[in-house]
């Protein structure tokens, strides 16, 4: 992902990313032993993670500002109903900053979660 020019390759970058925080949280909740359903879409995945973090003292409310507000807010740009539309809605697009602001605003919350995999 690193290497591809956000602007030039955005709903690949959305994609991508979309399945990279998803499998990230997945990770996080099994290596943690935090019960989830199958079924769970997402938000509830994230929401999971970020009351662990937050139980465990790993992370701050600050932190998890980012993370929250995806949850949150389904008009938020970095919002995880706005992910799934990039995906599914060929009429809806992102735009490079965006992408960018979504990143800055999880990884924080992305960088935690990594830290408590080892």
């Amino acid at each position: 992902m690193r290497d591809l020019e956000l602007n030039d390759y955005r709903n690949a970058v959305s994609v991508l990313f979309r399945v990279f925080v998803e499998l990230s949280i997945e990770l996080y909740l099994d290596h943690n032993s935090v019960a989830y359903n199958d079924g769970d879409n997402l938000s509830k995945k994230a929401e999971k993670a970020a009351a662990h973090m937050d139980q465990q003292k790993w992370a701050s409310k600050h932190e998890l500002k980012g993370i929250k507000a995806a949850i949150a807010s389904p008009h938020n740009p970095l919002s995880f109903n706005t992910f799934n539309a990039y995906v599914h809605n060929r009429h809806f697009h992102p735009t490079g900053p965006d992408l960018a602001t979504a990143w800055d605003n999880v990884q924080s919350f992305l960088d935690i979660l990594y830290a408590h995999l080892k």
